[in-house]
């Protein structure tokens, strides 16, 4: 399964995952995006009954989580660009 799922291009970005989930973005087709795993944000994002990218500081995404939620949000709306330009719309 690990080796499937490496072959499409959706690598873990801790440690040298991030070298290889930059690598397989250029040279593999079918990989739309290499998304960082926002651990420190789904607690948060869980007990709000919220997606992480939604988060606002009533939930308790202040200060370096604050980021993190501006962060996850783009790299989420970049990964939605891609899906809509993949499918043609």
């Amino acid at each position: 399964m690990r080796s499937q799922v490496a072959a499409l291009g959706f690598v873990n970005r801790f440690g040298r995952g991030v070298l290889r989930a930059q690598e397989a973005l250029g040279k593999n087709p079918y990989c739309l995006a290499a998304l960082k795993h926002y651990r420190s944000l789904m607690p948060l994002a869980m007990e709000a009954r919220k997606p992480m990218f939604r988060l606002k500081p009533a939930d308790g995404a202040i200060g370096a989580h604050a980021q993190a939620v501006r962060d996850c949000y783009n790299d989420f709306h970049a990964l939605a660009g891609q899906i809509l330009s993949a499918i043609g719309e």
